[in-house]
């Protein structure tokens, strides 16, 4: 039985033998191929042949954050005469513990908007809030302050609500203080207001009170530009839609010195992008031919690939090998960078790929759009 089986079991184990070298080759043929379409896909993205440099000089007086492809190319002078500042309130409190209980109740809203100001009559020449000019745009809200809540207490309700104001518990000499902090802009300050005021009176701030009980450390105010000579007011510090596709921050006031930087394209990033196409390629179809090719060893012995037989490997070569040597899709032959050819990129001899680098840079120099007209298929 050994001897009649002994046949058959060696033309199995030869076949199982044979697949899974097979296995093997399509398994590095399919990393391959993954490699190169990972090196492929952002060529197809028309941000990648429209992305800008910024050249800005050094200074303190404004933050570069971000650039975009879609920020336009030109030159700019920004002067930056007023920083936006957040209103700032401080409730003074005899409490000792941030978590005693106040044995204080009532309802506290929150009003936002511009204030206007006001001599103070009973001591001048200090001022005081005399008018809001309430933000539409803002909505109100109010919190509930019961008897057994602390300062943390109200600092918390006030945080959880999401309303636009910041709250925040401090020690002053012994003494604990509620530090209620608004969203930057003139038009985000706050009046505070409570329907128990024998109770919440405290807490109030009000138009047309001294509200002796409240300092306000610092107002609410915009930010103030200049963008080539234009002026420009935002509630925020951070720049976001003044020049389109750039992201800025203004960090001091620099009246008289304005600064002059300029956007231009940046081709840096898609010529290495074809270079890395090149280099990409190149190790596929090394990986690919020793995979379906046949050659002679040093003794003249073939020696074959491990996909050599395989008609469906052989076609996948084929296929990558046309797309990268022919026509582009949707363009024609006589037009001009139709093809890699055009771009300084040549097969050589043995079907790899390398650049002449004097053609390379001219197309780069002389004919960017028309260029990347070859791989951004979407522009």
């Amino acid at each position: 039985v050994e001897v009649r089986k002994a046949p058959l079991q060696e033309r199995i184990d030869s076949k199982k033998t044979a697949y899974d070298t097979q296995i093997s080759g399509f398994g590095a043929l399919k990393s391959s191929l993954s490699d190169l379409n990972a090196v492929v896909a952002p060529l197809k993205d028309p941000d990648l042949f429209n992305a800008k440099a910024l050249n800005v000089p050094t200074t303190d007086v404004i933050t570069t954050n971000s650039i975009s492809a879609s920020a336009l190319a030109g030159t700019y002078q920004v002067e930056v005469t007023q920083i936006a500042t957040a209103q700032s309130l401080a409730i003074n409190s005899s409490a000792t513990a941030k978590d005693e209980a106040l044995n204080k109740s009532g309802n506290l809203t929150f009003k936002f908007g511009t204030w206007t100001y006001g001599a103070n009559p009973t001591a001048p020449p200090a001022e005081i809030p005399s008018s809001l000019a309430v933000n539409a745009d803002k909505p109100a809200f109010t919190i509930a302050v019961a008897t057994d809540d602390s300062l943390e207490d109200i600092a918390k309700k006030i945080n959880d609500s999401k309303g636009g104001v910041q709250a925040s518990v401090l020690e002053i000499s012994g003494q604990f203080q509620l530090l209620l902090t608004a969203d930057s802009g003139a038009d985000n300050a706050i009046e505070i207001t409570t329907d128990t005021p024998a109770s919440l009176s405290e807490f109030e701030f009000k138009a047309s009170v001294d509200n002796s009980n409240i300092t306000e450390t610092q107002r609410g105010g915009d930010s103030k530009l200049k963008l080539n000579g234009l002026e420009i007011t935002r509630e925020s510090n951070n720049i976001t839609d003044v020049i389109q596709g750039l992201d800025f921050t203004l960090n001091k006031t620099d009246v008289g010195n304005p600064i002059t930087f300029s956007i231009t394209q940046d081709k840096s990033i898609a010529e290495q992008a074809v270079r890395d196409l090149v280099t990409a390629y190149n190790l596929f179809f090394e990986t690919a031919s020793n995979l379906t090719g046949v050659k002679t060893d040093e003794n003249n012995q073939l020696i074959k690939g491990d996909l050599a037989t395989d008609g469906t490997a052989k076609d996948v070569l084929s296929r990558i090998r046309q797309a990268i040597s022919g026509t582009a899709d949707g363009l024609k032959v006589s037009d001009e960078f139709s093809s890699l050819t055009h771009v300084g990129i040549r097969t050589k001899q043995d079907g790899s790929l390398e650049i002449i680098e004097a053609d390379f840079k001219a197309g780069f120099d002389d004919n960017f759009e028309k260029l990347s007209r070859l791989f951004a298929t979407d522009l």
